[in-house]
Order: C-alpha cells, then sequence, then structure tokens
C-alpha cells in the first residue's frame, strides 16, 4: 500500500496538472506542448469585457434613473450626491474598458473567435458561451495572478475552481499570452463565475460574470 502512494505521488510531480478538491494549479509545461484555437479556449479578458459592457450598462440605466429624479426634486442634495457617485463610477468603468481594450489590441492573430454556437434550441442567449470540452483558459501578460471559480447557477454548487500564479507563456505568440488549463468535467448549464485578476501594477481586481457552457 505504501509503495501506491508514492507511485501516486511521483506521477503527480510528473503531470501537468493536479486536483485537490477541485483546485487546478498550472505546473511548468513546455510552451510548445500547447496548441490552442478558437475551439479549445477562452480568454479571461473576454469575461472582465462582458462584466465592464454589463457595469457600464447598469450604471448609465441609474444615471438616467437619477437624472430623471432631480428634475423633479432639484433640490435633493441625496440624490445630486448618488449622481455624482454614479458619474464617477462610470468614469472609472469605461477607463477600465479603455485599459482592456488596448490591451486586447496587441493580441493580433491569438485564436479567440468565432467559435462554434451550441446546437439549436440555443440555450445562450447572453453571458459567456463555453464548450464544456475546453482545454485552456487564456491570459494577456498583464496578470500575475488569478483565481476563478465557476458554479452552478441553479445549485451554487462548485463545478471547477482555477487558481494560479504560474503560466505558460506561448512563444508563437510573442509571450503576449499565457495559458492554464481547465476541465469542467462534463458540466452543462447555467454558471456564475467569480473572478479575483491581479495584473502587473498590483491592482487587484474582483468582478463575476454569468453565461453557459455548453
Amino acid at each position: 500500500m505504501r509503495t501506491k502512494f508514492l507511485l501516486l505521488a511521483v506521477l503527480c510531480v510528473f503531470t501537468f496538472s493536479c486536483k485537490d478538491d477541485d483546485d487546478q494549479v498550472n505546473q511548468d509545461q513546455n510552451a510548445e506542448d500547447f496548441a490552442i484555437t478558437n475551439e479549445n479556449n477562452y480568454y479571461e479578458g473576454d469575461l472582465y469585457r462582458l462584466y465592464l459592457d454589463a457595469q457600464i450598462e447598469i450604471t448609465h440605466i441609474e444615471i438616467i434613473s437619477l437624472e430623471e429624479q432631480l428634475e423633479q426634486d432639484p433640490n435633493n442634495v441625496e440624490l445630486q450626491n448618488m449622481l455624482n457617485t454614479a458619474n464617477t463610477e462610470l468614469d472609472e468603468l469605461e477607463n477600465a474598458e479603455s485599459n482592456q481594450v488596448a490591451i486586447e489590441d496587441a493580441l493580433i492573430g491569438v485564436p479567440r473567435i468565432p467559435r462554434i454556437p451550441p446546437v439549436p434550441p440555443m440555450p445562450c442567449t447572453s453571458g459567456a458561451c463555453i464548450p464544456n470540452l475546453l482545454d485552456y483558459i487564456t491570459f494577456s501578460n498583464d496578470i500575475l495572478n488569478v483565481t476563478i471559480v465557476f458554479r452552478d447557477i441553479q445549485t451554487e454548487e462548485e463545478i471547477v475552481t482555477l487558481q494560479t500564479n504560474e503560466f505558460t507563456s506561448l512563444n508563437n505568440f510573442d509571450n503576449i499570452i499565457s495559458v492554464s488549463t481547465v476541465d469542467f468535467n462534463g458540466f452543462t448549464g447555467d454558471f456564475i463565475a467569480d473572478i479575483q485578476r491581479t495584473n502587473t501594477n498590483n491592482q487587484v481586481i474582483n468582478y463575476s460574470v454569468s453565461g453557459y457552457i455548453y
């Protein structure tokens, strides 16, 4: 029995990824071992853009509502403060989106889209559409570490967690993008993903997005 445990430990060291309670930690691997395509990877920045787009739309709606209320009650200090806060938040969101667009402009030639859509009837009408046969999550090189927790939106049960600060840079894309493995274990259905990313400016960003794994 002790020999079996030793063998399992050795195998864990030499495999690309060892799972512990569904946590995935990316291990060292040669960049040439990866062959990313439109279908087998999902770019984390696209998840972030979905979040930013949704928050910008929500904030726009909030600003319109506050402006309409202030027209009826122009001396309401509380409403004016709320409007000022909402406008500040909108500026921050739009700046974040502009920064993300600038990062993505450097990803010319990196396979991201289009992706084969789910078969009719289309279950994915909004958010992120992710195939459950996905092999990799890809990251731009401004990301230092990331944690992504995918949960079943109905049961709130964890589907899979990706947590890593070790990425394999892809030489054939001039190291502008890195990769980490992911396995949805055959799950299909609606999900919510909670993401925490730290970039090279040591800025920690937390965000959530929903979508469908097909």
